[in-house]
C-alpha cells in the first residue's frame, strides 16, 4: 500500500464506534433507508458542530461546510473576513458514500490548519470536551433514546397485535 502524504492529526474513531453502534440498532428496528438516515444524521451533526465552532473570521466554521455544499445546501457565512471564509470553504471536504448498500458512510473533513487546536480547547468558546466529541456524544445519546423508544413501541405492538 502506498504511503499517504496526508498526516492524520486527529482521529475520532472511538467516539464514532459508539455512535455507529447505536445507529445500526436504530436502522434494524426502524426500517428507514440507511443511506438517507446516515446523510440526514450527518447533516444534523454538522449543523451542531458548526454551531459550536467559534467564529472570528469565519474560516474554521466554513471548513465544516463540505457536506452541505456536496448536497447542494447553503451555509450562511459568519465572521468578519469574507476572504478567510472562502479559504475555509475551500478546505472543507466531504465524501457521501451513503448510498453504498454494503458500507454506507459520510466522511467530513475540515482541513483548516488550526481546527485541532480549537477542538482541544485553544478557544474558551469551545464546549468542554470539544466541538466534535461533545456533539457526537449528544447525537449518540439521542440515537440511543430513539432506539430505546422504538424497541419499547415494537414490544407494545407485538403484545397488542
Amino acid at each position: 500500500m502506498a504511503e499517504s502524504n496526508r498526516k492524520e492529526l486527529f482521529n475520532i474513531e472511538p467516539d464514532l464506534a459508539r455512535f455507529n453502534r447505536w445507529f445500526k440498532e436504530f436502522d434494524k428496528i426502524s426500517g428507514v433507508n440507511t443511506g438517507v438516515a446516515i446523510r440526514n444524521q450527518a447533516l444534523h451533526l454538522m449543523k451542531d458542530i458548526m454551531g459550536s465552532t467559534p467564529v472570528n473570521t469565519g474560516r474554521a466554521r466554513m471548513g465544516w461546510s463540505g457536506l452541505h455544499r456536496k448536497l447542494g445546501k447553503r451555509i450562511a457565512p459568519r465572521g468578519n473576513d469574507p476572504k478567510a471564509q472562502a479559504e475555509g470553504k475551500a478546505l472543507g471536504t466531504a465524501k457521501d458514500n451513503s448510498n453504498d448498500k454494503r458500507n454506507p458512510y459520510v466522511e467530513i473533513t475540515n482541513n483548516v490548519k488550526y481546527i485541532l487546536m480549537l477542538e482541544v480547547g485553544h478557544s474558551k468558546k469551545i464546549p468542554p470536551g470539544g466541538m466534535i466529541n461533545t456533539n457526537l456524544k449528544r447525537h449518540a445519546d439521542r440515537l440511543k433514546e430513539t432506539v430505546a423508544m422504538a424497541i419499547s413501541e415494537a414490544g407494545k405492538e407485538s403484545q397488542n397485535g
